[in-house]
């Protein structure tokens, strides 16, 4: 885009103006001359007339009143025409400059102004403006692209380390909590449940057969399994309750504020949905849910969440083993 031509219209009327001042002040410097050497003739002549050894100092007397008449003009002059030149319109340009600089006056209303001695600044300080103005407005154009690039990397970033956080805590496979994640917050669960005197359960649950469901249809069936099983646990439990890959084919549930009846009722119905999930299958006994519940209040004062996850594995085998012991058909 081509900038402008700087208007000419107020060059042109600036020297007739200069003349006009100039006329005008020799004008009223040489009435005033006038007027102050006739009166100081005057007075010398009344006052030196009364001696005539003084008669002769009459002229002279005039003349250096004269003089000091016209040096008191001129610095009087010099002094108006350095405010009315100079100081006015210095101060006007200042004023328009931080004006133009705030972006509360227009660039181009520089020129139209009569800075008077200042003018000829005009034209170079409408173009450093200008400049300013475009480099400011590129400027500001590279930092709204920073700031876009810099929020799309965020977001980008952030959704690397949600995708990592999700990694770090949990299993793949299921969709549970994994194992280190257990391991990190039971502890802390248990010392609230305390802390509130409020009852907390410990699930383990395993799949009965699930080895011989691998051999017999594969692995792919088995992991089929394993997710179809963590579905069916996130869609059972309360949203207080606690879901964990605990290993294999084991699952551990925590379950706060939920007494031994509840935690029976869960697990039972929860036994149900995969028993009849796993009815299509074609293998020699299916694949079925056992489990142990252990709960806080049956345990020592001090004892840790590990060894509340060991008494319900415990009570996980001692179930599978009096379930061997009964028939099932296949």
């Amino acid at each position: 885009m081509v900038d402008p031509a700087p208007p000419t219209h107020a060059q042109p009327a600036l020297a007739p103006r200069r003349s006009r001042l100039r006329r005008k002040y020799l004008v009223i410097a040489i009435c005033s001359g006038a007027v102050v050497f006739t009166a100081t003739d005057y007075l010398a002549a009344i006052f030196l007339a009364r001696d005539p050894y003084t008669l002769n100092l009459r002229l002279p007397v005039s003349l250096v009143a004269l003089v000091v008449l016209v040096g008191l003009l001129i610095i009087g002059g010099a002094i108006v025409h350095f405010v009315r030149q100079w100081r006015r319109p210095l101060e006007r340009l200042r004023v328009t400059l931080e004006q133009s600089l705030a972006d509360e006056l227009p660039v181009d209303e520089i020129e139209r102004l009569d800075f008077g001695a200042l003018s000829p600044l005009c034209p170079v300080l409408h173009d450093l403006l200008r400049d300013r103005r475009r480099q400011r407005a590129t400027i500001e154009g590279f930092e709204r692209e920073v700031g876009q690039r810099v929020a799309q990397r965020t977001d980008a970033l952030e959704r690397v380390v949600g995708r990592l956080r999700t990694q770090a805590t949990r299993d793949a496979l299921s969709g549970l909590y994994n194992r280190r994640m257990l391991d990190e917050c039971l502890d802390e669960l248990l010392d609230r449940c305390r802390q509130d005197n409020t009852p907390l359960g410990i699930a383990m649950v395993d799949i009965d057969d699930f080895k011989l469901l691998n051999d017999t249809l594969g692995h792919p069936a088995g992991d089929s399994l394993l997710k179809a099983v963590g579905q069916l646990i996130r869609s059972s439990i309360r949203p207080q309750d606690l879901a964990f890959r605990f290993g294999g084919d084991e699952f551990v549930i925590v379950l706060p504020n939920s007494n031994r009846v509840q935690s029976e009722v869960l697990l039972r119905r929860l036994t149900e949905l995969v028993d009849a999930l796993v009815k299509p299958l074609t293998v020699a006994r299916r694949p079925r849910l056992s489990f142990g519940i252990a709960e806080l209040a049956e345990l020592t004062d001090g004892a840790t969440g590990v060894a509340l996850v060991a008494e319900a594995d415990r009570r996980l085998y001692a179930a599978k083993i009096a379930r061997k012991s009964k028939p099932r058909a296949a």
